[in-house]
């Protein structure tokens, strides 16, 4: 059985300026990663502070993203900079999060 040929069409990020704004970025609980959320390109991202390694996902919705982010042992807590980062997430229609993540990573 042969291989076929796979193209892969590559995500749809958002220009490097986007990660200069910090409503759409907030540090996980613990300081073990930073999770940002693009609404314009669905497009999801967990930094990991330890490995220097980013996490990225898209096209997704934010409330899936926040499930990643979960499944992944990152949390949020509740506070003004998550409910900012929240607002900033939800900016387009079709984008309701289930709220913050709640899953602590062991």
């Amino acid at each position: 059985m042969g291989r076929g040929r796979i193209t892969a069409r590559p995500p749809a990020l958002p220009p490097l300026e986007f990660f200069a704004k910090a409503e759409h970025s907030i540090a996980a609980r613990g300081g073990a990663a930073i999770l940002t959320y693009d609404p314009a390109t669905r497009a999801g991202f967990i930094y990991q502070v330890d490995s220097a390694s980013w996490l990225i996902s898209a096209p997704v919705s934010f409330g899936e993203f926040a499930m990643l982010a979960a499944g992944s042992g990152y949390s949020v807590d509740d506070s003004e900079d998550a409910r900012r980062w929240l607002r900033a997430c939800e900016a387009q229609p079709g984008s309701v999060p289930p709220g913050p993540p709640t899953k602590t990573r062991h």
